[in-house]
This record gives C-alpha cells, structure tokens and sequence, in this order.
C-alpha cells in the first residue's frame, strides 16, 4: 500500500512540474512578445496629435537563453521540492542535516527513502550519530538496520559503547546481537565494562557459546579475585565442561586456603566426569571411614582383631589417576599385621593400643603415597580377642601324647597277654598261678583306692 502511494505521488509531482513549467514558459513568450514592440500614443484634449512616439525594446540571446534556461530550471526545482521536500523538511525539523543529494542518491539506488529518514531521526534522538552513507549502504548488504539500531539504542542507554559498521558485521555473521547485548549489560552493571567489549563476545559467540554463561562466569571468578581469560573459560565450555561449576568450585578451594591449584586442575577434574564441587568439599572438609577389621597375631599366640577409624582429606591434584580408598585400607590392614606380629604380648596392645596406631600412623606419608588423598589420623576404634594359638596348640599336643600312651598301653597289654600265652604253652605259668597274681592284682588295687580317699573320724557323728 505504500509502495503504490508513493508511485502515485510520484507521478502526481512530474505532472504537476511539468504543467507549471509549460505555464512558466507560456507567460514568459507573452512577456517577450509584449517587450518587443510598445507603441505609445499621446493626444491633446483639443483632439490635435501632439506627439507620436514608438519604443521598442531588443533582447539579446543572452538574456534570452537566461530566460530559456530559468524555463527548464524552475519545474525541476518545483518538482525536487514536491519530490524530496518532504523528507528533507521532516529531517531538518527533528534536528538532523540531510540534503537533497542524499536523497536524490538514495532514490537512484533504490532505497527506501522514508525508511531511513525515520531511522536516522529515531538514532538521532536516541543519541546516536548515524551517517546516511553508511545506513543506505548497510540497507543494500541487507542488514536488518532497525534490529541493528535498536539493539544500539538499548546498549548506549546501558552505557555499552558499540559502533554500527561493528554491528552491522556482526548481524551478517549470525551473531545473535540482543543475547550478546544482554551480556554486555550484565558486565556493566557489575562495574567490569572495561575487561569486556561487544566485539569480543560476540566473536565468543559465533562459537557457538552462551554468552550470558560465559559472562556469569567470568564475572564470578572477578569477585572471587581470580585472573582468568574468556578465552580458557570458552575452550572448557566447548569441552562439554560445566564452567559454573568449575569456577565455584576454584573459588571454594581458594577461598579454604588450598594453596597451588589452578582453574587447569579443576577444570581437568571436572572433564573427566567427577563432580567437581564435591571434589573441593572432599579436599576441605575432612571424612572418616572405618576398615572392617584385620586379623593378627602377637608373638604370645593370642589372636587380635583390630578395626581402626582411618581421617582422610582429598588432595586435588592426585585425583586424577591417584588410587583410591580400597589401596589405603589394604595398606593400613598390612601394617597392622605387622605391628601387632611385632608386640611380645596381646596384653601389651590391649592396654595401650593407641600406640600401636600412632606407630601405624607415623608411616601415613608411605600409606598414602600414589593415592588421591592425604591421610591424616588413624585410630584405633575396636580390638576383639581370639583364641589363644599357644594354648590351643598345647591342648592339642596333650591330646596327641594321651593318645600316643594309649596306643603305648594298647600295645604293651598285647604284648603282655602274648607273653602269658606263651608262658601258658610252654607251661612255665599255671593257672592258679595267674588267678593269684589277679587276687594280689585286685587287692592291691582295692588297698589303693582306700588310701586315696580322705580319712574319716570314726567318732565324728554324722
């Protein structure tokens, strides 16, 4: 609709320069053809000719190619001022200078005219300086100059610094202008607008980064006093790490006084899939975990089983590639073996175990080394007593020897029956003689038996 309003007006203007100008040159023929010859006739009141006096007046082609030229002159200035007189006049009265060339030029290179007289006034009173050049050339390329200016217009009053050639790249190369913008916006407000410049994030962004993180990002670590480039938070970021996570955490171990680590270690940490943040929590705060218990033996035989509280702390740069809990507690349950296979007694241990932990303790450089933390105490929680393998094993040697005399007997009453046998047969021993020695046998026995009870007053009443 107002493409074919502007063509009609268009054509209403040529008509009408064009009428003017014919009448112009119309009323400057009679003009001429009038001066050419004027004759003048003066007569008395008596009716008598007095005086008969003829002027004429001669142009020269000078004059007459001025007033040929003023012809073709005046309807194009008429038509130029109902053409573009508008825009100009709109232009001048909000303030800004644009001449008629400009819109001349503009027309012939095919450009909406009010188009950007509407957008040069709307910069204008925003604060903006815009060159009519560089707007119409922008306009040619393309470039969505209304989402450019507006973008422009919310950044100046932001008091972010941009420059619309700048922008102008920027939308050509797919940057996504109002997210950069926001951004931008986010760092002025926290008072850091001279660390960061549009340019520069969104060069950011053209990577394919969110701006807004890296910038929330960024901004963290300056409050947290930590020197970091854009550039090392955007390459984590196209790793797949999580660089709010990884600031955090960086501030956290810094702020816990963990001294020689860098946002690499973290950042490394983080990209091998642990949870950074309780990573930092692990190296700050301190866990104990208790062993199962470990079985062991003093030189006395009597069997110990020994648990022990083992306090760890993670230690940042060793978790990556550094052993885990299972070689502490393997280590910690061989030294105290070793430890209580050294004590003379298990009595010893049980008064004072604590010693034996301390000296278990004492080697903590040696049972931590090559793991991801740093032991820091180890004590004894529960000792429980076993059997005492000395005394098993005399039992089970009295056990043995018994069984070894009963075997002797065994054998020595066959060999003593096989004699009476023999005695028997060869008639050296007769049988009363063997029911005697059984009588003598048994009395002996019953006179033993006597003796061994405890002797009874006969006079003691019962």
């Amino acid at each position: 609709m107002d493409a074919s309003y502007e063509q009609i007006r268009k054509y209403l203007m040529y008509g009408v320069g064009i009428g003017i100008g014919i009448a112009v040159l119309l009323i400057f023929y009679h003009l001429i053809s009038a001066s050419l010859s004027i004759e003048s006739e003066f007569v008395d009141p008596t009716g008598f000719e007095i005086n008969n006096e003829v002027r004429s007046w001669e142009l020269s082609p000078f004059g007459l190619a001025l007033i040929v030229l003023a012809g073709m002159i005046i309807p194009f200035l008429i038509f130029l001022v109902g053409a573009y007189g508008s825009y100009w006049w709109e232009a001048r009265v909000s303030g800004l200078r644009l001449s008629f060339f400009q819109l001349i030029k503009m027309h012939l290179r095919g450009v909406s005219r009010k188009h950007v007289v509407k957008l040069l006034i709307r910069a204008y009173h925003a604060g903006l300086e815009l060159e009519a050049e560089s707007v119409v050339n922008e306009v040619l390329a393309e470039v969505d100059v209304d989402r450019v200016v507006s973008v422009m217009i919310s950044g100046d009053n932001a008091n972010v610094e941009t420059k619309f050639k700048d922008m102008c790249k920027h939308f050509l190369s797919g940057v996504d202008l109002e997210k950069v913008m926001e951004a931008m916006k986010t760092a002025v407000s926290s008072g850091y607008e001279h660390s960061l410049n549009y340019n520069e994030l969104a060069n950011h962004s053209l990577s394919k980064v969110d701006v807004q993180k890296l910038v929330d990002a960024y901004l963290s670590a300056k409050n947290g006093d930590i020197e970091i480039s854009l550039n090392k938070l955007k390459e984590h970021d196209l790793a797949n790490g999580d660089i709010t996570k990884t600031v955090d955490a960086l501030i956290a171990a810094l702020n816990a006084n963990i001294t020689r680590i860098t946002f690499e270690d973290i950042a490394a940490i983080d990209l091998a899939g642990l949870d950074v943040k309780q990573a930092v929590r692990s190296a700050i705060v301190p866990r104990v975990f208790e062993t199962t218990g470990v079985m062991g033996h003093a030189r006395d035989g009597v069997q110990l089983t020994m648990k022990v509280k083992v306090t760890v702390r993670s230690v940042l740069k060793r978790l990556l590639g550094g052993a885990g809990e299972d070689t502490i507690i393997a280590r910690i349950n061989e030294s105290l073996v070793s430890e209580i296979g050294q004590s003379h007694s298990h009595t010893d241990i049980l008064v004072s175990a604590f010693e034996l932990a301390d000296r278990v303790e004492r080697k903590k450089d040696f049972l931590g080394e090559g793991t991801a933390y740093e032991i820091l105490s180890i004590d004894v929680s529960d000792i429980e007593v076993g059997r005492d393998i000395n005394a098993s094993l005399k039992i089970e040697q009295a056990r043995s020897d018994a069984a070894q005399a009963r075997t002797d007997l065994i054998r020595a009453e066959e060999k003593v029956k096989k004699a009476m046998a023999a005695a028997f047969i060869e008639g050296t021993l007769t049988p009363k003689e063997y029911f005697e020695m059984l009588n003598t046998q048994a009395d002996t026995g019953m006179r033993k038996s006597m003796s061994d009870r405890p002797h009874e007053d006969p006079r003691r009443k019962k």
